[in-house]
């Protein structure tokens, strides 16, 4: 065994390697820097380079992969490890940043993306954002559905839904519910902004009517509402 103290010779340090000959294997008269962007550990005799999406540290003893988010900057000397651009995204030891597809919008970290919920749309596939008032979506999706008159947003935006039969879209906002028909009208098809006022002789018996009831015979429509159901004729009588 060497003694290093007896013979003068010590190890390089981490960051350098070994540039003179001796006997001693890790020993050497003189060390070199390794080069940028290598590496070396104590009484190293060459240096090492770092892979790819890994840079050294300041004293160039190790190598250690970008963290995710981040990316191998090789345009700066020596490379560094540089933020993702805003809606893109990495996983650890990238060597660029890759753009998330359309519908999708990366996580705060910025390492990897996720599909825009129901309701929700992709915005600059950065963030998702609620949809705007009157409209909907499915999941990962880049743009929002107007929902139209005569319908109104359901489950937080996630889908649309017509107004039923007896109900109508009383303000054409889809942001409020459908409501019934009035005592006194009915609707007999779907998706409609009003209701239709029962003809004379006829009356609904309660809101949320599809159709009208006819007054039975022998009974008359008495103020002329709709609203009020039909009464018994009175009995004529005939005076000598």
């Amino acid at each position: 065994e060497v003694n290093t103290v007896q013979s003068g010779c010590s190890s390089c340090p981490a960051g350098r390697h070994k540039a003179g000959s001796d006997n001693v294997a890790g020993l050497a008269a003189s060390c070199s820097n390794c080069a940028t962007d290598w590496y070396s550990a104590v009484g190293a005799e060459t240096c090492l380079s770092c892979g790819d999406g890994s840079v050294t540290d300041d004293l160039q003893s190790a190598c250690s992969q970008c963290d995710p988010g981040k990316f191998e900057d090789s345009s700066t000397v020596p490379h560094t490890c540089a933020d993702c651009l805003r809606g893109w995204f990495a996983e650890r030891g990238a060597v660029m940043c890759e753009h998330c597809p359309s519908g999708f919008a990366v996580d705060a970290s910025k390492s990897f993306c996720a599909g825009c919920s129901p309701g929700k749309f992709e915005h600059e596939r950065a963030t998702c954002k609620n949809c705007p008032a009157d409209y909907y979506s499915d999941a990962r999706q880049a743009d929002c559905t107007s929902c139209g008159v005569g319908s109104t947003v359901r489950d937080n935006k996630s889908w649309c839904g017509s107004c039923a039969a007896g109900q109508y879209d009383k303000d054409k906002n889809a942001e409020t519910p459908c409501e019934y028909c009035e005592v006194g009208y009915f609707q007999d098809a779907t998706r409609e902004t009003s209701c239709k006022r029962c003809p004379a002789g006829y009356y609904t018996s309660g809101p949320g009517a599809v159709t009208c009831t006819p007054c039975l015979a022998g009974q008359y429509d008495d103020d002329s509402k709709a609203a009020t159901p039909c009464v018994l004729r009175a009995a004529h009588r005939t005076f000598c």
